[in-house]
C-alpha cells in the first residue's frame, strides 16, 4: 500500500506542476512535512502563489472541508510557508 500511496503522490505532483506550467506558472510541487501534525501531499510556492493539497483516489466534500481546515490551521502556525495567494487542492 505504501508504494501505491507514494506513486499517487508523485503522479499528483507531476500533474499539478505540469498543469501550472501550461498556464505560465513555474512552481514545482512535492510532499512537505511542516511538523508532525501538518503534512501535505502537494505543496509548492513561487512567492506569489502557494499550492497546497492532498492526493486522494476518491474525493468528497468532507475530505475537501478537512483539507481546507488543515491548510487554514497550518497557515496560522507557519505563515512564512504560505506566501502570496494560497490555492488549496484535493
Amino acid at each position: 500500500m505504501k508504494n501505491l500511496t507514494l506513486s499517487l503522490e508523485a503522479e499528483a505532483n507531476g500533474l499539478v506542476s505540469n498543469y501550472l506550467r501550461q498556464r505560465g506558472i513555474n512552481i514545482d510541487t512535492d510532499r512537505v512535512q511542516l511538523d508532525s501534525r501538518y503534512e501535505f501531499d502537494i505543496y509548492g510556492s513561487n512567492g506569489q502563489v502557494t499550492i497546497v493539497g492532498e492526493a486522494k483516489i476518491r474525493v468528497s466534500s468532507a475530505i475537501i472541508d478537512r483539507v481546507v481546515a488543515r491548510v487554514g490551521e497550518a497557515m496560522k502556525k507557519f505563515p512564512d510557508k504560505f506566501p502570496g495567494k494560497v490555492v488549496v487542492s484535493s
